[in-house]
């Protein structure tokens, strides 16, 4: 299932870019996680060489949200559930480094809109807001060769326990590992 998903994207990825950037959108909404995160990273790299990538990534978020309420079936938002594609969404996007991420955001189109415009201008906002939630904050990717490293120590946050005491003498991330060990 999941090798047909991506086959699909490949395919929508050489036709089209709007019709890519939807099909993207519709995969990050509801494929497992494991599958982002392992495709997410080249996925996010491919979808910022397209041109327009901005404007056409967030109208195929608009249809794939259209597509895909997060509405149980008596009709009324479930708030849990529209986060949650909220932050599928952005996360995506928090692959890209800043500088990329904020091209695709906030680059204008060749019709003269950036992405945030677009969005501004759909009838829901939770696609402005996966917009600018990795923006507005800060995204951690940790890659594989960290992940081994993280792994292979007392605490598993790359930390030693008597550095983690002295806490404030660290550099922030592996202060931010020590708070995530205790």
């Amino acid at each position: 299932d999941a090798r047909a998903k991506m086959e699909d994207l490949a395919q929508q990825f050489r036709n089209c870019p709007a019709a890519f950037c939807e099909a993207l959108a519709t995969l990050t909404l509801s494929a497992p996680l494991a599958l982002l995160n392992v495709f997410g990273a080249a996925l996010a790299e491919e979808l910022a060489q397209l041109p327009d990538a901005g404007p056409e990534l967030a109208a195929g978020i608009g249809r794939a949200l259209v597509s895909m309420p997060a509405k149980p079936s008596d009709g009324a938002p479930d708030f849990q559930a529209e986060l949650d594609q909220i932050l599928r969404l952005s996360r995506l996007l928090g692959f890209l480094e800043s500088q990329r991420l904020e091209l695709l955001v906030m680059k204008q189109g060749s019709k003269g809109k950036t992405s945030l415009d677009i969005a501004a201008r759909l009838p829901d906002n939770r696609c402005f807001c996966a917009l600018t939630l990795p923006l507005s904050g800060e995204m951690l990717t940790i890659k594989g060769d960290l992940q081994v490293q993280l792994a292979d120590t007392p605490c598993h946050a790359g930390v030693s326990p008597k550095r983690a005491q002295q806490g404030v003498s660290a550099p922030p991330l592996q202060r931010a590992g020590a708070k995530l060990c205790e």
